[in-house]
């Protein structure tokens, strides 16, 4: 996803990875990355049937980083290996 011209969130093929791009964690970014979420869930929607569990962000298992509350926000859900996408 890119907002304001720059590079946000990638989501790696199989949906097991998101590599973010910019600090998470810094509250002046916070609607970048709310907007880049957004999008996000708005581009994995339009797949049908799109079913894939996402385990790791930026090489850190998706649950102990703050991006968990945020990816539930816009659909994942809680499996025991860390947020599953099904629509």
């Amino acid at each position: 996803m890119i907002a304001d011209d720059r590079l946000v969130l990638y989501l790696t093929q199989g949906g097991r990875n998101l590599l973010t791009y910019i600090d998470a964690d810094d509250p002046a970014l916070a609607p970048m990355l709310s907007t880049s979420l957004a999008a996000l869930a708005a581009a994995l929607k339009r797949e049908k049937h799109l079913m894939f569990t996402l385990e790791m962000v930026d090489d850190r298992p998706v649950r102990m980083t703050r991006l968990d509350t945020a990816l539930r926000a816009c659909g994942f859900s809680m499996v025991p290996k860390g947020l599953s996408w099904h629509q």
